[in-house]
C-alpha cells in the first residue's frame, strides 16, 4: 500500500521542524528595552503614576507635588529646561538606582522596559535646547545610546535581559540585621498582624514636614497611621499564633509605631535614627535624614499615635 504525500503535508512537517528548532535555541537575540515608540511613551506616563512620582514630582510634572515641601531635595521639574548633560541614559540611571542626592525613589522593582518607558517619557517633556547646547545635547545623547546599545548586545550574547545598576547580588549584601537588634533601640515590640485604625484618627489631616518624610520613608513599613504593615521583606518573621498558626509556624512580623510613640525612648530622634542603622535592608534615603528630620519624624510619631 503506498502512502499519499501531498504538498500541505509536507508544509505542515517542515513548520513543525522549524518550530522545534527554535524552541531549542535559547540566546536572546533582541534586547532592546530602550527603544521608542508611542505604545513605549504611553506605558511610560502611566507607570508615572502607578509608582507614585507626582506626589513629589507634581501631576503637571513641574516638582510641585504635595509632598515636595517636605523633602530635603526639592523634587526635579521634568518640564523645565535641562542642561545638554541630561539625555534619556541620565534619566534611566536615577530611577534605577537614585542621584547622590536622594536614592529614595530608586525602582529596583521594574523591568528595564519599565524603567526605559519612564526616562524616555519624562526626557520629552523638557523644554528643547536651542543652539550650541541643542547640538552639545544631541551628541551626548548619541554617545550614550550607542553605549546602552553595547552594553545589551553584551547581555543578549549572555542570555541576560537586566542591565545591574545599584544593586547588589544577594552573596555581595552585608548580613542585614537581626529584628531584635533593629528594635533594642526603641520600646517596640512587633505584632503578627497590622492594627486597626480609628475612624477619627482617619479623618484627622496629616500636613508639615515629618508627614511628609513619614510618608516617603516609614509609610510602606509601618502604615500611613503606624499601625504596621506584613510587608515581604525587612521586619523579619516572628512565631504564629492563634487558630490558623502554631507556635511551629513563622508569619511575617509588623511592626507598629504607638509603642514607640508613647514610651520614653522616643526622645527627639537619636532612638528613632539608632534603630534605622545604615548598610541595613532598610531604604538608603535614612542615611540622608538630618539630626532636625529625625526629630520632626519623632513629632509625627507622637502625633499619629494620640
Amino acid at each position: 500500500m503506498r502512502t499519499i504525500v501531498n504538498s500541505k503535508h509536507i508544509l505542515l512537517l517542515a513548520l513543525v521542524a522549524a518550530a522545534l528548532v527554535s524552541c531549542k535555541k535559547s540566546t536572546l537575540t533582541d534586547v532592546r528595552p530602550y527603544r521608542t515608540s508611542d505604545d513605549q511613551m504611553f506605558m511610560g506616563s502611566l507607570l508615572y503614576g502607578q509608582q507614585g512620582c507626582q506626589n513629589c514630582h507634581g501631576t503637571a510634572w513641574d516638582g510641585k507635588g504635595p509632598e515636595a515641601a517636605g523633602l530635603p531635595v526639592p523634587p526635579t521639574s521634568f518640564v523645565a529646561a535641562v542642561g545638554p548633560e541630561k539625555t534619556p541614559v541620565v534619566y534611566f540611571k536615577a530611577i534605577t538606582a537614585g542621584t547622590e542626592k536622594f536614592k529614595a525613589h530608586s525602582n529596583q522593582a521594574l523591568t528595564d522596559a519599565g524603567r526605559w518607558a519612564m526616562a524616555n517619557f519624562l526626557f520629552s517633556l523638557r523644554k528643547p535646547l536651542t543652539g550650541e547646547k541643542a547640538v552639545e545635547q544631541k551628541k551626548n545623547v548619541e554617545a550614550q545610546m550607542a553605549e546602552v546599545r553595547a552594553i545589551y548586545q553584551d547581555l543578549a550574547s549572555k542570555n541576560r535581559r537586566r542591565w545591574e545598576i545599584g544593586y547588589k547580588p544577594n552573596d555581595q549584601r552585608e548580613k542585614a540585621p537581626d529584628l531584635k537588634d533593629l528594635l533594642k533601640f526603641a520600646a517596640i515590640k512587633p505584632d503578627r498582624a497590622p492594627g486597626t485604625v480609628s475612624a477619627e484618627r482617619l479623618q484627622r489631616p496629616l500636613a508639615g514636614e515629618g508627614a511628609a518624610l513619614y510618608a516617603n520613608n516609614c509609610a510602606a513599613c509601618h502604615g500611613n497611621y503606624g499601625e504596621g504593615k506584613s510587608i515581604t521583606y525587612g521586619m523579619g518573621l516572628i512565631k504564629g499564633q492563634g487558630n490558623m498558626h502554631s507556635d511551629k509556624h513563622l508569619v511575617r512580623a509588623a511592626v507598629a509605631t504607638r509603642d514607640f510613640a508613647t514610651s520614653d525612648s522616643i526622645g527627639s530622634g537619636g532612638a528613632l535614627k539608632g534603630a534605622h542603622p545604615a548598610g541595613s535592608v532598610l531604604q538608603d534615603s535614612f542615611a540622608s535624614l538630618t539630626d532636625a528630620e529625625w526629630a520632626s519624624l519623632s513629632e509625627f510619631i507622637r502625633s499619629i499615635a494620640q
